[in-house]
């Protein structure tokens, strides 16, 4: 009988080459064995480096769309202010004002900081422009103030403001007054009032 090829008998040497046959094919199945684990492990190693670097990958992402979205609401934000900026520069707005010392008369006509009291002898407008709002203040005893809006010696209709139980007011109004350029501004009283101290009026104006 043959067992891998080597003619085996019951002798003892038979056999004990037969042992030390096997030993040797055992020798030789080892570093295959071992060679087929080291595979496996440089396998899982791989596959753990490569979960790895695409959690790091994923994470880099998140943070750059993360900053691409911070960059694009400062660009916005940016382009928003420069709008507003851009809207303040092109809108030239004016406060004029004028005062009254002392009880107020009935068609009494304010003054410019000269004492000149005469109608048609007011603020200049040098640019075309609008009315906007109207303020008035007026310290007083008590009673009603009410003031007018006159240009170019004319009271304009429905521009006008008062004060009633309060020390000052504005108006906002609806629809601005246009006035031209080289037009005289003046603020007139409507109603007499004897208990006043000091009256100041002013006009918000936008100009084109």
């Amino acid at each position: 009988m043959s067992i891998f090829g080597i003619r085996t008998s019951k002798s003892s040497g038979d056999i004990d080459t037969l042992t030390t046959h096997i030993r040797d094919i055992h020798k030789r199945i080892r570093p295959i064995t071992d060679l087929d684990k080291r595979v496996s492990e440089f396998q899982q190693s791989v596959h753990d480096s490569r979960n790895t670097m695409l959690e790091q990958i994923n994470t880099q992402a998140d943070r750059l769309n993360q900053l691409q979205d911070r960059v694009r609401d400062l660009t916005i934000n940016n382009r928003l202010l420069r709008n507003n900026v851009d809207k303040i520069k092109d809108t030239n707005v004016i406060t004029i004002f004028a005062e009254s010392k002392g009880p107020l008369v009935e068609n009494e006509v304010f003054s410019f900081g000269n004492g000149g009291r005469q109608i048609d002898t007011g603020y200049v407008l040098t640019r075309r422009g609008q009315i906007l709002e109207m303020g008035l203040v007026s310290r007083r005893v008590g009673g009603d103030v009410t003031v007018a809006i006159s240009i170019d010696g004319k009271i304009l209709p429905f521009c006008e403001t008062t004060v009633h139980n309060t020390l000052s007011t504005y108006e906002v109004f609806q629809t601005p007054f246009v006035v031209e350029a080289g037009s005289v501004i003046d603020f007139v009283t409507k109603t007499a009032n004897s208990t006043t101290e000091n009256t100041v009026a002013s006009l918000l104006i936008e100009l084109f």
